[in-house]
């Protein structure tokens, strides 16, 4: 069955709409959809979503979820317990689930509807710890038509993060289970059994510390998906007096509870790679049942990023004696493009602070910066001034929406020509 696309927003631009036009065509399961940054992925998702009738919607980064919980507020979103505040036990969720267990989930008015919402709604967002690890509630179903994973160039290693799992002796000998056998499947085996058959209140008992209860329930988690005796993915073991690291070497083998959400899976990326072993790195053999959708930028030939010579690599131990001619490189391209909007990506706070105290001396309010905390008032700020603004941005490397409303009573969109002058 090819892909249908359905969207109260329909995409109108040429990148949106080359990438629609080519996966209408398409009905292999997996599908790789390679736009570059600016081109509106978000939207297409939404409406190959929306055509699917139910769709989980994946991004690897909290921000993104709130980009689309921003330009999509009929879909539902939801995030770990962690990230909610509890209104009634004046705490975050998680640390009021363990507390208070099920009385919690009676009275909290925060993660548990928006939880309910996700699981219930045919079309919802979460990030990827989320979809690998949260349990479904009774009644809900786990299975959509279609998964949408956004940004999925980081899929690998994030799916490699989230099992780099530590299992310490404290939280074994806490739980009444032998942390010093020599089998470590063995012992993980018997981590996951123990914490299943404990409730509630049997575990606050045994584990009166918060904290510490949080890391054996995420640990018990991750550690019923691992399989050390698995030879074809294989996984490296380091373990000293009081503790057991675990790391996988392949996500392959990882994969399948998230592709298995549903029947059907579009990947989306700026710069997935190669497309052969971005499948396969999933466990996915490439053929009949993969296809990969490439769109071409949208930048004017010549409007791209300017080349600068002999700019110089920057690290903390350089960062003092490299700044003058990094701050006189980006001087250069601000000089040759002074009435356009830019971005500088910079690596760290101290990076950013310093180019931009260089720079505020020629360039003065032009300059934007930003805290961890005004992050996303800053590519507000940016967005809506007419002025020929530069951003200089920290962890802003994927998932940042630069689009702007140019009429208030219809839904057209504009994409603003960012440079990349660093």
């Amino acid at each position: 069955m090819k892909l249908q696309f359905t969207e109260g927003r329909t995409p109108r631009h040429g990148g949106q709409s080359s990438a629609l036009e080519q996966l209408s065509r398409l009905d292999a399961k997996y599908i790789l959809l390679s736009a570059p940054v600016g081109s509106g992925k978000s939207e297409v998702g939404v409406a190959a979503a929306r055509g699917a009738d139910s769709a989980f919607i994946v991004s690897p980064q909290n921000i993104l979820l709130e980009q689309y919980a921003r330009d999509f507020p009929w879909m539902p979103m939801v995030k770990g317990r962690k990230h909610y505040t509890c209104t009634w036990a004046k705490m975050n969720c998680a640390d009021a689930s363990e507390m208070y267990g099920n009385q919690h989930s009676q009275h909290c008015h925060d993660y548990i509807p928006a939880r309910d919402a996700f699981w219930a709604a045919r079309i919802s967002v979460t990030n990827l710890h989320y979809a690998m690890f949260a349990h479904c509630p009774e009644g809900y179903d786990r299975w959509r038509s279609l998964l949408v994973v956004d940004e999925c160039h980081g899929l690998e290693p994030m799916l490699l993060s989230l099992f780099h799992l530590r299992v310490y002796r404290k939280d074994a000998v806490a739980m009444g289970i032998r942390f010093d056998t020599s089998d470590a499947q063995e012992l993980f085996d018997a981590y996951v059994d123990q914490d299943k058959a404990l409730s509630d209140e049997q575990m606050r008992a045994l584990v009166p510390d918060i904290s510490q209860r949080e890391r054996i329930r995420g640990t018990a988690r991750r550690l019923a998906q691992v399989d050390l005796r698995d030879s074809i993915n294989p996984w490296n073991i380091r373990r000293d007096r009081d503790c057991l690291e675990c790391r996988p070497l392949f996500a392959r083998n990882l994969a399948p509870r998230l592709l298995g959400m549903a029947g059907r899976v579009l990947f989306m990326s700026g710069t997935p790679g190669s497309p052969d072993n971005f499948f396969r790195n999933l466990g996915i053999e490439p053929g009949k049942n993969t296809a990969v959708v490439t769109v071409d930028s949208g930048f004017p030939v010549g409007e791209g990023v300017r080349l600068i010579k002999n700019a110089p690599y920057v690290n903390a131990n350089s960062l003092d004696t490299a700044m003058p001619i990094l701050a006189d490189a980006s001087s250069q391209i601000l000089r040759q493009l002074p009435t356009e909007k830019g971005l500088i990506l910079c690596a760290s706070y101290p990076l950013a602070n310093k180019l931009a105290d260089a720079l505020r001396s020629e360039f003065g309010s032009r300059i934007l910066t930003h805290t961890s905390q005004t992050r996303d008032a800053a590519i507000c700020q940016h967005r809506q001034l007419r002025s020929p603004t530069v951003l200089i941005a920290v962890n802003m490397h994927e998932g940042l929406h630069l689009a702007r409303k140019i009429h208030e009573d219809n839904d057209a969109e504009v994409l603003f020509c960012y440079k990349h002058v660093v």
